[in-house]
């Protein structure tokens, strides 16, 4: 499946600190919990977090009107 979205770089901006403040709420949830099997749902959805921040970063490095288009 493939996605195209279009942000302005406000919306862009935004997006990127929506997911930086959750991966900072995420590792801080990895490190409260001792239950094994919620540790790696944690360390999953960390992944997937930075996964879509580095090709935020990627997106908008490569444009210069600050479109994210993903494939």
């Amino acid at each position: 499946m493939t996605f195209e979205i279009k942000f302005t770089e406000d919306e862009l901006r935004t997006v990127r600190q929506i997911l930086e403040q959750e991966l900072e709420t995420v590792h801080a949830e990895l490190r409260r919990t001792h239950n094994m099997d919620y540790k790696e749902q944690v360390r999953h959805r960390i992944e997937a977090i930075s996964h879509s921040l580095h090709a935020i970063e990627d997106a908008s490095a490569g444009s210069q009107k600050g479109e994210y288009v993903s494939a």
